[in-house]
């Protein structure tokens, strides 16, 4: 008797604060996300953009890392500055409208 509706297609990218970008010289190309901290690298969605990007898995530092698991957490401390986080951009247009937030990169992946 459970019926559900689709809301939204989760879709993801990293996005940073436009700060943190300007502060390694932009971002052009995957590898240049290894030059940030990455927030919530335990999230497995991190594992597929790498893999999809070709980038090695053993760069997804989890020594000691918190499990965040929360978008509006994880999108917080990527306004602070304090890193690149995978988030849904359709979650978060405000904040990218406002310049708040940057998506560098074009690919957008689906959620497997």
């Amino acid at each position: 008797g459970l019926s559900s509706l689709k809301l939204v297609d989760v879709r993801f990218t990293p996005m940073m604060a436009p700060a943190l970008a300007e502060k390694i010289g932009g971002f052009s190309t995957p590898e240049d996300l290894l030059k940030v901290p990455l927030l919530d690298p335990m999230d497995p969605w991190w594992d597929q953009w790498f893999e999809t990007h070709q980038l090695p898995a053993s760069a997804l530092n989890r020594e000691n890392a918190p499990q965040i698991s929360v978008q509006t957490i994880t999108a917080s401390a990527a306004m602070a500055g304090g890193g690149a986080a995978l988030l849904i951009p359709e979650f978060f247009e405000l904040e990218i409208a406002a310049g708040r937030l940057i998506a560098p990169y074009e690919t957008i992946s689906d959620c497997a």
